[in-house]
């Protein structure tokens, strides 16, 4: 019994720390390119960001299939339901909100 609730605790911890490379990694690779990239940014700067946000997803799915240790698709696509969460919230102007809070605090 216990041993399933560690397996259980596991899964979550990896899809939460992929997540969380995620958010880190993007927030990193944004900063050069003078934050987050706006449609009327010149094309190499929209490149760069595409860029960013690829190698950034690919290296949280990454981090969360080798955290669980096993079933490593599965938990690669477990990081996806709070990167669509995100993607919801940015999109809803949402991050305007937050951008007090959490997004200033980084």
């Amino acid at each position: 019994m216990q041993m399933a609730r560690l397996k259980i605790l596991r899964s979550l911890a990896s899809i939460l720390l992929g997540y969380l490379v995620i958010v880190v990694c993007t927030i990193v690779g944004f900063k050069p390119l003078g934050g987050i990239v706006h449609l009327q940014a010149p094309f190499r700067i929209q490149a760069a960001g595409a860029l960013v946000a690829i190698l950034s997803g690919l290296m949280g799915g990454v981090t969360a299939a080798f955290v669980a240790g096993r079933h490593p698709v599965r938990h690669a696509a477990g990081v996806l339901v709070f990167l669509c969460i995100d993607t919801a919230v940015v999109l809803s102007g949402g991050a305007q909100i937050l951008s007090g809070s959490i997004y200033r605090a980084v």
